[in-house]
């Protein structure tokens, strides 16, 4: 609980509670530069404050506050921040701050810092005064200097004053700061307020937003442009060091869209980079943003902003390792169907995932490791095959039935030969997959465990599947066999329909002269249904031939 303020600020004009935050959120950034959270809470509370018109701070009444608070028991807890104001006051030479109703938030954060920096010797506010030129404020008024000048609110950033006076009025025999007449957007001398929020700076303070909506206007497009135009190597550390700011900025906030943005517009600008002390710089920006906080709001983004779905794709791809890894974890912890379709999308572009992925196959959880397994095979990844093939053991049907598609995906010579003996799996799926497979497989030495494999199937669905992945391979052993399985069988043992009009089928997609010869054989036969997928399929292939001449 705060003690009652009247302990301290009663007998002044002061006002209170304006003073109390700003001397706060001075305190913060020079004992607490890292504790971002409490320094937001402290500059909302500013804010707060700052909502009426005619909140000042004066010096003096300031110290005599800090006097006043030493007497009073116990000590209140404003004392020390009082105290740290009016010290960085009195070395900096401000003798008032004046702020109109409505102070914007990102004046009074680059105020605070301003004062929270080293003041110089006798110079009566001056460098002080150039980190409030940087600032261009225009809700906020300095007086300076012992002899008295005023740095009055400045018009909007990046519009020009038009018939007045500069906004700092020299006291006499006091050296003024160059006024020299600026472009829209820049600070004294012709320096862009972005570049003059980190040269102005003292030794003892990191600059650090604590609210994206605290950027002064146009940072952020001046620093894209100066990054597109042509840079200098001597530039290029502190140009990126700004853009790498802004990025910590955002993410701080949660604001993922505007970092993906920067980090897109710095990765493209460094594929054009040939300058070597330039490309250094831009390798050191790449390993800040390569880290697990900015990867995983930018990976968040997938699921939630189809619109940026391509971009945040192509920059995590772009990361490596740590962005697979992230996308590989968002995957496994998803819980919508919708999140882990996004999250694979992204995951399946990634080269990097291939190992992770490797790994996720000795999970003991079944869907993950059947999620694995059918993304090595989306991936491609051929040297994931003996996984795979040990997978093929797990206990879960689902799993293995995964690990036969990847490995039918993959098509290397050891996945070709494990799904010749996925032919005799016990679960009924498998021996379907692997059959299936083996048609796309295109290896000839398919053709024997097929026949076999056909001889022993008992379900209806395997054996149609076993004619298909015949017609696939036209040797003479295997369309031999499709004649035979297209004729009606012995009196006594019939054929199904449905495996006759398969093995027909096959015969359609063998195309040989042996099956063309036994197909004109079949428009005659007894049964309507094989007559007319034999007349179908010699006629489609008498057009394929037409359109070939």
């Amino acid at each position: 609980m705060r003690p009652n303020p009247h302990t301290v600020f009663g007998f002044m004009s002061i006002s209170e509670e304006f003073t109390r935050e700003l001397a706060h959120l001075v305190w913060l950034l020079v004992y607490r530069p890292a504790h971002v959270d409490d320094q937001k809470l402290a500059l909302r509370g500013l804010l707060s404050a700052a909502k009426e018109d005619g909140q000042h701070v004066v010096h003096t009444e300031v110290a005599a506050a800090v006097a006043t608070g030493v007497k009073v028991k116990p000590l209140p807890d404003e004392l020390p921040w009082l105290s740290e104001l009016s010290t960085r006051m009195a070395s900096h030479s401000v003798r008032m701050i004046e702020a109109h109703a409505g102070a914007k938030a990102n004046e009074l954060l680059g105020l605070a810092r301003a004062l929270s920096t080293q003041g110089g010797r006798d110079d009566q506010g001056q460098a002080f005064d150039t980190q409030i030129v940087a600032l261009a404020l225009s809700t906020i008024a300095v007086h300076l200097g012992r002899d008295g000048f005023v740095r009055t609110p400045t018009p909007p950033h990046g519009m020009l004053a038009v018939g007045i006076r500069p906004a700092r009025t020299p006291a006499s025999g006091t050296m003024a700061v160059a006024d020299a007449v600026t472009e829209p957007g820049t600070g004294a001398a012709g320096l862009s307020a972005s570049a003059l929020s980190t040269q102005a700076l003292g030794p003892n303070e990191k600059p650090k937003m604590v609210e994206q909506g605290f950027m002064p206007p146009g940072m952020a497009d001046d620093l894209v442009i100066r990054l597109r135009g042509e840079i200098a190597p001597e530039h290029a550390a502190a140009l990126l060091d700004e853009v790498s700011r802004l990025i910590e900025d955002a993410s701080r906030q949660g604001e993922w869209a505007t970092v993906l943005e920067l980090a897109m517009k710095v990765l493209d600008r460094e594929a054009t980079v040939t300058n070597p002390d330039v490309k250094r710089a831009f390798a050191i920006q790449m390993k800040r943003l390569n880290k697990s906080g900015v990867l995983r709001g930018v990976a968040q983004l997938l699921p939630k902003r189809r619109d940026l779905r391509e971009q945040a794709q192509s920059f995590l791809v772009r990361q490596g390792d740590a962005a697979a890894d992230i996308l590989i974890e968002l995957l496994v912890a998803a819980e919508s169907s919708s999140d882990r379709r996004a999250y694979r999308d992204a995951v399946r572009m990634c080269p990097s995932a291939v190992e992770p992925l490797v790994q996720l196959l000795r999970d003991h959880r079944w869907f993950v490791v059947r999620n694995a397994a059918e993304l090595l095979g989306e991936m491609n990844a051929a040297e994931a095959d003996q996984e795979l093939i040990n997978t093929l053991r797990h206990r879960d049907a689902r799993v293995r039935q995964a690990a036969t598609l990847a490995l039918i995906k993959l098509g290397t010579p050891r996945a070709v030969h494990t799904i010749i003996r996925a032919l005799g799996d016990t679960d009924v799926q498998i021996r379907l997959k692997a059959a299936s497979g083996l048609g796309r497989a295109n290896n000839p030495r398919a053709v024997a465990a097929l026949l076999a494999a056909l001889d022993g199937e008992h379900d209806e669905s395997v054996q149609h599947a076993i004619l298909a992945a015949l017609g696939h391979y036209p040797a003479a052993e295997s369309v031999a066999r499709l004649v035979e399985e297209s004729k009606p069988g012995p009196l006594l043992k019939r054929r199904p329909a449905g495996r006759r009009l398969a093995a027909v089928q096959a015969l359609g997609d063998a195309a040989t002269h042996e099956a063309r010869a036994a197909l004109r054989g079949l428009v005659k036969d007894r049964d309507r249904a094989v007559r007319e997928l034999a007349e179908k399929l010699l006629r489609e292939q008498a057009q394929e031939a037409g359109a070939h001449l």
